[in-house]
Order: structure tokens, then C-alpha cells, then sequence
């Protein structure tokens, strides 16, 4: 892939190179309808009370979808990820592996999810999306974990200059790519992100706090630099902003691809994907959830949760 200006993946450097992630499909699937389509982050499973938030969301769920709003739920893989990624660091596992494993812990999170919901609940294999429909979304709420590769023709990366670099999958790691371009094989316009974000997206991560000593005192600094006095909320921003570094996307888990992954920026930014907005709400706050689903449809931006926009 291009390389990025100083090696910058987590939003504090030099602005990076501009380039686009073109994944072609050998076939699209566009509802008759715009779904409330709903990533459950990976945060969400790190979170200390994160049965207690998990339970709440598919009653949410639930009743909305009694309601008459049609739902596809995808997941992010949380401690499971860091469980898979820890091991293959510590013991010198292949990519190729650590991968495959990371992809089967994204589908025991779907196949979980899934089973919550209860009967309405429906887990699809990520070579069967063909499978769902319009129709089907009135008495099903789909559970996704990632799009399978019978869908994919090819992946290119596309510069500034317009040269071409083939790439042969979306790896099986990230959650955000493969939620924006299954969004993409649907025809949807927008993606709803489910963080725990209190609120929306900040200028730094707003989770950490001065107990956590020189992690906070590290994101004080990358927030003076960006010329903050304090830490804040920003209703609009793009993905551009995010990769040039407007925000830091460092976290408390050290991880510096927090909010999306580039790899999802960079396809978020191609102009060939139907998703032209993603909404970061609260996944704790049921009213931000309440008004994500309901509005999802118009594609208001409202003044809640954060709206994540293509350039």
C-alpha cells in the first residue's frame, strides 16, 4: 500500500498521502430501502458493564423493529480481537492465520448477537448476504460479521496520480471496511456507529481520565497540539480530517486506529461507495439510539451523536 507520511496511523503527524480503496463486487444486492444500518463497535464488548449495554441495545432493538424500522446489525470484534491479536503477537503467528482467527471471533460475536435478539434474530454467513431482502427485513433483524470473498471481483488502491496497486481481500480484521462495503453491496447511503464515545466523536479519546496517568497526561498533549484548551466534541468532521490528523485516534488501549479504521477511510472516501455519511452515537445512550434509527431514513443531520462525511 502507499506509504503513509511518517508511518501515521493515529491521527498526530504529518498529513498522510490521499488515496482510495476501490473493492469491486462481481454483483450488488440495493434493498428497495434504507435500513438502519447498525455497527455494535468494538468498544462496546471492552466496556467493564458491557452485558448490561449489550442487553439494553437488542431490547432497544427489539421494540423498534416491532415498530416498523427495518435493522442490519454488524458486529466489531472488541476483547475478542484483543484476545486473538495478543496471542498472535506473543507467540509469532502469521498474518494469514492471525486473520482466519480474526474472522472467526467477528462471527462468534454476529452468531451471539444474533442469539440475543431471540427469534427475530438471524445470523447470515458471510457468503449468503444474497439471502436477505427487503421483504425479509419486516419479520428478520440480520446479524453480519463480514462479506465473503465469492462477492469480491477484485480490490485496487487507487493514488493521487491515479496509479493502480491490486490488493487481493479485505482482511478479516477489519470490522469498519467490511461493515462499509457490505453497506455498499446493499445500495445504503448511511452507517450508524455504536461507540462507547460518550456522545459522538472528540478531539481526543474521552474515556481516558487523569486515573489513567501517563496515558492521559500523553493525550493532553496531543490535544494542546492541535490546539485545544480542552477536550470537545465535534458534530461534523471528514474522513479526510480524520486521516490528516484533526483528531488523535490514539486510545486507552494504546491502539491508534480508534473511531475507524484508514483501511475503512480509505474506502469511505472512494466516491464509487453508496455510503456517504456514517453517525458515531453513544452506544450507551438509548436516546441517541432512539434517534438514530428513527431519522436514519432522511439522513437529518441533527445535533446529536457525531457525522462522519466522505471530503
Amino acid at each position: 500500500m502507499p506509504a503513509e507520511s511518517g508511518g501515521n496511523s493515529g491521527g498526530y503527524g504529518p498529513a498522510v498521502e490521499k488515496w482510495v480503496l476501490d473493492y469491486r463486487l462481481k454483483e450488488t444486492n440495493p434493498l428497495d430501502l434504507q435500513v438502519a444500518f447498525f455497527k455494535f463497535g468494538g468498544s462496546t464488548f471492552r466496556a467493564p458493564n458491557f452485558e448490561e449495554i449489550i442487553a439494553a441495545r437488542i431490547k432497544q432493538f427489539r421494540k423498534l423493529h416491532k415498530g416498523g424500522y427495518p435493522l442490519i446489525l454488524t458486529t466489531g470484534g472488541g476483547k475478542v480481537h484483543q484476545v486473538t491479536r495478543g496471542m498472535s503477537e506473543a507467540l509469532g503467528v502469521s498474518d494469514a492465520v492471525f486473520r482466519e482467527s480474526a474472522g472467526r471471533a467477528l462471527a462468534t460475536q454476529a452468531h451471539t448477537i444474533a442469539d440475543l435478539v431471540g427469534e427475530t434474530g438471524l445470523y447470515v454467513e458471510p457468503g449468503a448476504l444474497d439471502y436477505i431482502t427487503g421483504g425479509m427485513l419486516k419479520d428478520k433483524i440480520p446479524v453480519l460479521s463480514t462479506i465473503g470473498p465469492k462477492y469480491i471481483d477484485h480490490a485496487e488502491i487507487i493514488t493521487n496520480g491515479g496509479d493502480r496497486q491490486y490488493v487481493s481481500e479485505i482482511p478479516q480484521d477489519k470490522s469498519d471496511a467490511h461493515t462499509l462495503v457490505i453497506a455498499h453491496y446493499f445500495g445504503q447511503k448511511r452507517v450508524i456507529f455504536g461507540k462507547v464515545t460518550r456522545g459522538g466523536i472528540w478531539v481526543v479519546d474521552p474515556n481516558v481520565t487523569e486515573n489513567d496517568g501517563d496515558m492521559y497526561l500523553a493525550l493532553q498533549g496531543q490535544l494542546h497540539r492541535l490546539g485545544y484548551t480542552e477536550n470537545q466534541r465535534l458534530a461534523e468532521l471528514t474522513a479526510t480530517d480524520v486521516l490528516e490528523g484533526k483528531i488523535c485516534r490514539l486510545g486507552g488501549d494504546n491502539r491508534t486506529d480508534h473511531l475507524a479504521e484508514d483501511l475503512a477511510l480509505r474506502y469511505f472516501l472512494n466516491p464509487k461507495s453508496s455510503v456517504e455519511q456514517i453517525r458515531v452515537v453513544d452506544i450507551t445512550d438509548p436516546d441517541q439510539i432512539q434517534k438514530a434509527v428513527e431519522q436514519h431514513g432522511s439522513g437529518r443531520r441533527s445535533p446529536f451523536g457525531s457525522i462522519l462525511l466522505k471530503a
